[in-house]
């Protein structure tokens, strides 16, 4: 992650003190494996796990392939793979995206001036989606 350090000095104490301010980074592949999804049945709530155990096994039983893509996904990833695909899918302006607390990314890649480059197509966000399980 992005991280910047300033120097902090308290009028009563003298002493500097460090202090670590996290920095936003750009949004791209690297976001794929924060905030982890899961794709097994143990990680669901008691007794939807039960219920969804027999439902798989009945589902198998009958002869069915089943594959299961999430059974949790934190809010985190939801936000991500939400303002990815607005991003990607519907041409949504990367400015304009909300922030999401714990989450210190910067969607929208610009130049020095803070304008998006006109011959930006927002590398790797088209493989980031692609990662990020949608079908496009």
């Amino acid at each position: 992650m992005a991280t910047a350090q300033a120097a902090l000095t308290p009028q009563a104490d003298t002493t500097p003190a460090v202090v670590e301010i996290l920095g936003l980074e750009p949004s791209g592949v690297v976001w794929h494996p924060r905030f982890p999804a899961s794709d097994q049945i143990a990680d669901c709530a008691e007794p939807f796990r039960q219920s969804l155990n027999e439902f798989v096994l009945a589902l198998r039983g009958a002869g069915a392939s089943v594959t299961i893509a999430n059974t949790f996904r934190p809010p985190e990833r939801a936000y991500l793979m939400h303002w990815c695909w607005r991003i990607v899918k519907e041409g949504f302006d990367p400015r304009n995206v909300p922030s999401m607390a714990g989450v210190l990314i910067q969607w929208a890649h610009v130049d020095n001036t803070g304008r998006i480059p006109s011959n930006c197509p927002w590398p790797g966000r088209s493989q980031w989606c692609k990662r990020m399980e949608f079908r496009i």
